[in-house]
């Protein structure tokens, strides 16, 4: 299981996801509706930012303006004080910010329009709601590092951003279990869309050579491990080979009489979904004997904390990679976990109980 999931998390990518953002947004507002100390919480980081914002704030979501449907609202009374822009990845609309501003303009009253963003967007989209700002001739100034005020408006209207993660950190805290575990499913949702959504792309990615150089050195060590070899335990079968678009590896042969077949390489879908590494076996229904396979693994990597996963052509396993060692140190020990796995499989040695410590 992905260390990313939860039940609602799950759920919402399986049947909603194309609609993060208005789970997200729901989800807050479910909070704040059953959670007295979560809306009270909310409301002090709203004020932290808006000095002038009342403290009776009540919220709502989806609510139709002639500028746009805001994700959410805060009312005082019929007032509309207090915007709040639930984001992912999706662009900005055309309203945003400048609409939504226009909006709260109407209000006679200090206001505020809040963007949440995952962390890794805060940034450069921050950058973006300042551009739009100035293209609309509108003027501010900055109040922190993610606050600016709207210049020579009477009252205050302040525009913030802050992430996700910032924000779920100061709705948490307290004695109500309850409200800790719909936290919990919150940011479950919240993780899972980070990592489904397409994100923009970051500069300083794209020209860090260590980017290419360590995925080629994940690629030399699946090479390493099948020139290298074991010939009591594999041996190479067949040559250098892509399996999938996003994953490329080699294929060995486990070295007895009737022994399975498997893809030794690296995998980006299982890397980024389960979050433990780059390098898989995968073991097909057929020549990778999926079902033995599973069946004499699958206590051994519970008890080693491996992911065994099921796929639609049949069973993957993650292999470790050692940290702060020597390339060769890493490319044995791969070799000596393919020692271990082999011995399972051909019933050579008898897997730990559940629950007993990692060897």
């Amino acid at each position: 299981m992905s260390v990313h999931d939860t039940i609602l998390g799950h759920l919402v990518g399986w049947g909603l996801s194309r609609r993060y953002e208005d789970a997200a947004t729901e989800g807050l507002a479910f909070l704040l509706q059953r959670h007295p100390q979560v809306r009270e919480r909310l409301v002090t980081l709203l004020r932290a930012a808006q000095p002038g914002l009342p403290g009776d704030l009540r919220f709502a979501t989806q609510e139709l303006f002639a500028a746009g449907r805001p994700d959410m609202c805060g009312r005082h009374g019929d007032a509309v004080r207090v915007l709040v822009e639930s984001k992912f990845w999706a662009a900005l609309t055309d309203n945003q910010p400048v609409g939504y501003l226009g909006k709260l303009a109407e209000e006679p009253a200090p206001t505020l329009l809040l963007f949440i963003v995952p962390e890794r967007r805060r940034v450069y989209l921050w950058r973006e709601l300042q551009e739009r700002l100035k293209a609309a001739g509108i003027g501010h100034h900055s109040v922190g590092d993610d606050l600016v005020e709207i210049s020579g408006r009477d009252p205050s209207q302040r525009l913030q951003i802050t992430s996700w993660s910032a924000l779920l950190k100061a709705l948490a805290g307290g004695p109500d279990d309850d409200a800790r575990a719909n936290l919990e499913q919150l940011a479950g949702v919240c993780r899972i869309a980070d990592d489904s959504e397409a994100r923009p792309l970051v500069r300083e990615e794209l020209t860090d050579p260590q980017v290419p150089a360590r995925m080629m050195q994940y690629v030399d060590i699946v090479r390493g491990v099948v020139d290298r070899g074991c010939p009591e335990v594999f041996r190479s079968a067949g040559g250098r080979n892509s399996f999938y678009w996003y994953a490329t590896g080699e294929k060995i042969q486990f070295a007895w009489d009737n022994a399975p077949g498997a893809w030794l390489g690296v995998d980006l879908v299982r890397w980024r979904r389960y979050a433990n590494g780059p390098l898989w076996l995968h073991f097909d229904w057929q020549w990778g004997q999926a079902r033995v396979v599973r069946d004499r693994l699958e206590v051994w990597a519970a008890a080693q904390g491996r992911a065994l996963c099921d796929t639609d052509e049949g069973v993957m396993l993650h292999l470790d990679l050692l940290v702060e060692r020597e390339q060769a140190v890493v490319i044995d020990d791969v070799i000596a976990q393919l020692r271990t796995i082999g011995a399972l499989l051909r019933g050579a040695v008898t897997p730990p109980a559940p629950g007993d410590a990692k060897p």
